[in-house]
């Protein structure tokens, strides 16, 4: 939180990190009211989206219930997924990579058995729902996902060889 405050038109800090805040008013990356007014101890929404400033004297991390929602759905999404991970053993089934969460995907065995897709809005479901669609999948990594379905669709459309 940044403390400014107005002297004769001209900010002045008693830090340096509240001159640092009043140079960079000088390129208006502080938010203002208009008319030369600045907010004191201003906060940015907690949600890493958004990014709204939140009106000084209001104690709270988001701007609105909409954010806050989005911001708790984001956080329970990403430990289901590191929980997902954990279930399915941590690396993947093929080459044993496990250096990112992010590049770890699940597949399908059998598309026909799949009830829901994990990746798309699949880990806003109950862990329970989650572990028995996990049992119809193995962990892959990013390559090794995207060559498991090029085999799949080479066995579904052969190639015409001349």
């Amino acid at each position: 939180m940044v403390r400014l405050r107005q002297t004769h038109g001209a900010f002045r800090g008693s830090s340096a990190v509240e001159q640092c805040a009043v140079n960079a008013l000088a390129v208006g990356s502080i938010p203002t009211l208009g008319a030369g007014r600045v907010f004191v101890n201003y906060m940015q929404c907690a949600w890493k989206v958004c990014g709204k400033v939140i009106p000084p004297g209001r104690r709270r991390r988001f701007c609105s219930i909409n954010c806050k929602r989005k911001f708790f759905v984001d956080r329970r999404r990403k430990q289901l997924k590191e929980l997902a991970i954990e279930y399915k053993g941590g690396k993947c089934n093929r080459c044993d990579y496990s250096r990112s969460v992010a590049a770890l995907a699940f597949h399908h065995l059998d598309s026909a058995k799949k009830d829901f897709s994990l990746g798309d809005k699949g880990y806003t479901r109950a862990w329970n729902t989650i572990r028995t669609e996990l049992d119809k999948c193995v962990l892959l990594c990013a390559n090794c996902h995207a060559e498991a379905h090029e085999e799949q669709r080479k066995r579904k459309f052969p190639s015409v060889t001349i």
